[in-house]
């Protein structure tokens, strides 16, 4: 099942049209990603940004961040990462590294794919607090479900 309009209304997919679909999708639907408090800030060839808002519903009993939803930031944004370069994927396995408590009012996620095969994705996604210390770090591998044909500018 494609999660993505293939046709664009009859019109090829150019990147910034592309981008502007994936953005409008993500930060508009009442999806999981949105209503966890995750927005998507940047979208670039293979690479992906977002945030997530702290609030008393994702902090654990210490006032951290609970690592859950750092789970949930670097599932969407790693496959946002993918998406961005018109892969639709889902999911394998993640592995991550909680290097310290994530604390503040924002945590910052970046993902970069390091490794696209033809059935699946090897993404590099790391979490920053607001002072650009680096929380977590994690390796998402993702099945590559389908392609988006993108064409160039």
């Amino acid at each position: 099942m494609m999660a993505f309009d293939r046709t664009n209304g009859g019109k090829p997919w150019t990147k910034e049209s592309w981008d502007r679909y994936l953005h409008q999708k993500f930060n508009t639907e009442e999806n999981y990603p949105l209503l966890s408090d995750i927005n998507l800030t940047r979208l670039g060839d293979g690479m992906a940004e977002g945030e997530i808002l702290l609030s008393n519903k994702n902090r654990n009993l210490h006032g951290f961040c609970h690592g859950g939803a750092l789970s949930t930031l670097v599932d969407v944004i790693s496959a946002f990462s993918c998406f961005s370069r018109g892969l639709d994927v889902t999911t394998a396995t993640m592995n991550l590294q909680f290097f310290r408590p994530a604390g503040g009012d924002r945590l910052i996620c970046t993902a970069t794919p390091e490794k696209v095969g033809k059935t699946l994705c090897n993404v590099r996604a790391v979490i920053r607090d607001e002072s650009d210390t680096v929380v977590t770090v994690a390796s998402v591998l993702l099945y590559v479900l389908d392609r988006i044909e993108i064409t160039p500018a």
